[in-house]
Order: C-alpha cells, then structure tokens, then sequence
C-alpha cells in the first residue's frame, strides 16, 4: 500500500475531514503531512506506526511498505523489501 492510502484510510476510518484534523490527531503539523502527500518528506517509523494504528494496519507490513517507499529509485532494494512483504504476508 502507498504512504498516500494509509493516509487516507487513517482519515476514513477515524472520520478525519481534513489534513490539519489528521496532523492534531497526530501530533504533527498540517505542513508534514502536506509534505508526506506531495512526497517532499518521508514519513519516520514513528509516524508510520501512528498511520497503521489509525489505518487499522499490521505495523510489521506498514514499516516495510515504508522501505518499499523509500527505496523507489533503487529497484534492487525496493525488491529486496516487496520479497520480505510477499513472506510476511502468505503466513
């Protein structure tokens, strides 16, 4: 799943309107998320597990899918990461 869905879901499941709403339930600013959407920041582990509580998400996948994210411009590793999410998911 893309940082933008958990993003989303995290809004839909916890009946979040806005962005700034999402960024107080959080504890972050309105401009981090901003930035997390429009991918001019990543999102720390700290923030990733926040967003897997509110997306009702396993933490474990959240985190990989985070390295998946991060490691976009290096397909050796983000397949490294998509192998690990394929093996923690079939169990």
């Amino acid at each position: 799943m893309r940082i933008e869905n958990y993003l989303d879901l995290a809004k839909a499941k916890n009946n979040i309107k806005s962005n700034n709403e999402l960024a107080r339930v959080m504890g972050m600013s309105g401009t981090a998320i901003s930035w997390i959407y429009t991918k001019k920041a990543k999102p720390t582990e700290d923030t990733m597990i926040k967003l897997a509580d509110l997306a009702g998400v396993d933490k474990k996948i959240a985190l990989i899918d985070l390295n998946i994210y991060r490691f976009e411009n290096n397909p050796e590793l983000k397949n490294i990461w998509e192998e690990i999410k394929n093996l923690t998911e079939t169990k």
